[in-house]
């Protein structure tokens, strides 16, 4: 994900439905300043207003992401990579506990047999 290019996008998408950074922002009811601070690619749009960000500006979440206008064809692509991306992010971290506490425990097992054997 590119912030810079999403934040591009956001801008070009904003212009081109003639709204100003302070009618966007009386719109989804955040300061004009996270709108700059999105169009110059420093944060992003938190995921609550997204759905509402994305309507504003007749995109789909998918082409917010992606940073640009998609062909059709795109979708599903972009749908499937976006889902692998939210699974690794969301149960990546607990996979990695889970092998971690798993390998310490076989270590420490290993340890124990080898103290009772010799």
């Amino acid at each position: 994900m590119n912030q810079e290019k999403i934040g591009k996008f956001i801008l070009e998408c904003r212009k081109q439905k003639n709204i100003t950074q302070e009618q966007l922002s009386e719109i989804l009811e955040v300061s004009s300043k996270s709108i700059s601070r999105w169009e110059n690619g420093k944060s992003l749009p938190d995921y609550t207003i997204l759905d509402s960000l994305c309507n504003t500006l007749g995109i789909s979440i998918n082409e917010f992401y992606y940073g640009e206008k998609m062909l059709e064809q795109d979708f599903k692509f972009f749908s499937e990579q976006h889902l692998r991306l939210y699974l690794i992010e969301k149960y990546g971290k607990r996979l990695r506990l889970k092998f971690a506490v798993l390998s310490g425990i076989i270590g420490m097992l290993i340890f124990i047999i080898i103290q009772l054997v010799f």
